[in-house]
């Protein structure tokens, strides 16, 4: 594959009231699998809202796939998996209908490979549940089944293990590779489990590269 950087990252610029975060930071993210290490507060959930469109950047530029400029983000997030795992306006949702939500979402969707995520990461027996009904970990392994059939050129995800079991990881980093094995895609994690089994894998240590 080609080892062009899938997404760029130029001079990025965000600051909260009391604290500036990032200032005139760039990074290129190549495809494959890149982990956002740092201490607590060095900014890895910022990072990841700020690339999901949730945080507005005061200033810099996001590029995506061999310099192509994203000026409308309606279009950048078409391309852009991300899940606030911390947003309660899904409580009531079941599962299933989440689930079925996708196809219409993600225009490189694939059913077969929701099949297989569901049946892998053991979630037939919360299909019919609410998400307010869902153990974190589940709630995680759901987002897991979504981003891994969802197709997307980008997908965000934030603490993405916590509450996982440990079957349930091998069989994403199965599955994750194999889909990175097929298509041209960057997954950027933060994560504080150890996932040396991925392959094409690359790290950003904001604790080094932001104030």
């Amino acid at each position: 594959m080609s080892s062009t950087p899938l997404l760029n990252v130029k001079n990025l610029n965000f600051h909260y009231p009391q604290r500036e975060l990032f200032k005139d930071f760039s990074v290129d993210i190549n495809a494959g699998v890149t982990i956002i290490t740092g201490d607590d507060g060095c900014g890895k959930t910022s990072f990841l809202q700020l690339l999901a469109g949730v945080l507005p950047m005061q200033s810099g530029q996001i590029v995506v796939n061999a310099n192509k400029v994203v000026s409308d983000p309606h279009v950048y997030l078409n391309h852009v998996f991300w899940v606030d795992a911390h947003n309660d306006q899904i409580d009531n949702i079941l599962v299933k209908d989440y689930l079925a939500s996708l196809a219409s979402s993600y225009q490189n969707f694939s059913q077969q490979i929701l099949e297989e995520a569901i049946a892998g990461l053991a979630l037939d027996a919360h299909l019919e549940k609410q998400f307010f009904m869902l153990s974190t970990g589940t709630k995680r392994k759901v987002w897991l089944a979504a981003a891994l059939s969802s197709g997307c050129t980008i997908t965000l995800l934030d603490d993405a293990f916590a509450g996982v079991d440990k079957l349930s990881i091998q069989f994403f980093i199965t599955a994750l590779n194999r889909t990175l094995a097929e298509s041209r895609q960057a997954w950027i994690i933060s994560t504080y489990h150890q996932l040396e089994a991925l392959e094409n894998l690359h790290t950003i240590d904001l604790g080094a590269n932001v104030l």
